[in-house]
């Protein structure tokens, strides 16, 4: 019995991460005070139908260590950047991003943002 149920626990564990992402591409908003603000509408619904017609903000805390780069690995700066510019985002860990406001713009911290495109 006990080996039936750690054979359980085993091959469930994969799956508590399920909607979690650790990479997701947004639109940029702007950047202020440290905080990079994106369009993460695409990760809010992702996997969903029915999608309402809603654009939702991300606030994305930029670290003093977090790449800043373009695609092709040049370093740029969010002063560059125009509006709905394309972007990779790494979170340092993975989160699922819902329509929750507080969720959306608190915990998420940035290991690498890629201005793509670029």
């Amino acid at each position: 019995m006990r080996r039936l149920a750690w054979t359980i626990c085993i091959c469930a564990l994969p799956l508590a991460g399920c909607g979690a992402s650790a990479v997701f591409e947004a639109e940029f908003d702007s950047y202020k005070n440290g905080v990079l603000t994106v369009d993460c509408s695409d990760e809010v619904n992702k996997g969903k139908r029915n999608i309402d017609d809603v654009a939702y903000l991300c606030g994305i805390r930029i670290a003093e260590n977090t790449k800043i780069a373009a695609e092709s690995g040049t370093a740029v700066s969010f002063e560059e950047m125009e509006p709905a510019a394309p972007l990779r985002i790494v979170l340092t860990k993975p989160r699922k991003i819902t329509k929750d406001a507080d969720d959306r713009m608190t915990g998420l911290v940035a290991e690498e943002a890629i201005w793509l495109g670029r």
